[in-house]
């Protein structure tokens, strides 16, 4: 299975545990992080239009919204699927009309588990995946944090350090 992420650190990481070949999308401040996290190939968004490409995808997991299955529908594999877990109206509309066109596009929405979080442990635990800290700020700079959160471009997990007397 190949399967293309538009780069997020934990999915790169769970494709690779569930032994996916992955092919991650990112820009080019993060291309040597994302090998390391285990990315089989890497793109650099900047320097590349990954829909462009002659590779096929089994699956495209879109997870920071910026495709669509219009516009990675060249690169999907007949039966291959994307899917994108950005709730717009226009994936939502996208992936229904798939239903009528035998393309698939689903829109993931979901709320974790213990199950899943419990996964996760064990992923963690075995040295699977591991968080990447971008940034640790003291409680003091909280307002900041979110300042830089909210600018989409952190690498890794901001920390909000809560000390106590």
């Amino acid at each position: 299975m190949v399967l293309q992420v538009e780069w997020v650190q934990k999915p790169v990481q769970i494709a690779k545990a569930l032994e996916a070949e992955v092919t991650a999308v990112c820009g080019t401040s993060n291309v040597e992080l994302v090998k390391t996290l285990g990315a089989n190939r890497v793109i650099d968004y900047t320097q590349q239009d990954f829909t462009k490409e002659t590779v096929k995808y089994d699956i495209i997991f879109d997870v920071v919204g910026n495709s669509s299955l219009s516009k990675c529908k060249n690169v999907l594999q007949p039966n291959g699927i994307y899917i994108t877990t950005q709730p717009t109206p226009d994936k939502f509309v996208e992936s229904f009309l798939t239903m009528l066109t035998g393309r698939k596009a689903k829109v993931i929405v979901l709320q974790s588990s213990g199950k899943d979080l419990a996964y996760l442990k064990d992923l963690i635990e075995a040295g699977k995946i591991r968080s990447v800290i971008e940034r640790t700020y003291p409680l003091s700079e909280t307002a900041a944090a979110h300042v830089h959160s909210e600018k989409e471009h952190a690498v890794g997990k901001l920390v909000i350090e809560i000390t106590t007397s």
